[in-house]
């Protein structure tokens, strides 16, 4: 019992100095400053203007990718675990800002 007392003082001790230093986030491992993480709040929440798709025919993206490729054997997709297709408009629906520039900058 005296054990799980020190430690729930020593996690209270912690928590405010975190709330004193305006919080903390660790990213790879790296605990970023203040300003590091407004930056990378500011990169999180950016809106870009409204994303190109003007590539005719069918195209192709990952549930987690931000642009869409024109060819489905596309380096930049080589560790896609699973590819889903369709129109550039929709790609954009799906969070894909743009053509990817390896494959996708030909518009045809």
């Amino acid at each position: 019992m005296r054990k799980a007392y020190i430690v729930l003082l020593l996690l209270l001790f912690v928590l405010a100095a975190c709330r004193e230093q305006g919080g903390i986030e660790v990213v790879s491992g790296e605990v970023l400053s203040p300003e590091e993480q407004q930056s990378l709040y500011e990169a999180r929440t950016k809106q870009d203007e409204a994303p190109d798709v003007s590539v005719k025919g069918k195209v192709y993206w990952t549930k987690s990718g931000t642009k869409y490729h024109k060819d489905p054997n596309c380096s930049y997709l080589k560790n896609a675990k699973e590819l889903q297709s369709g129109t550039a408009a929709e790609a954009a629906n799906h969070g894909a800002s743009g053509p990817c520039s390896r494959c996708g900058g030909n518009k045809q």
